[in-house]
């Protein structure tokens, strides 16, 4: 499986899963997710309200 291959599959996916697939890439280039910094913390929870919002007018 290629790069190509993967992003458009990617893609393909729910906005929610793109979000967390993208959490996930990110935490594997920053190095451990044990070591969030306040920032981080405070922004992963940022993202879980506006996914939630954007899922509610969605409905």
């Amino acid at each position: 499986m290629n790069v190509e291959t993967v992003l458009r599959n990617a893609l393909a996916l729910p906005l929610e899963d793109r979000a967390k697939l993208v959490n996930v890439l990110l935490e594997s280039l920053e190095g451990s997710d044990d070591e969030l910094s306040e920032i981080d913390k405070a922004w992963e929870e940022e993202i879980r309200c506006r996914l939630a919002k954007l899922e509610e007018t969605k409905q």
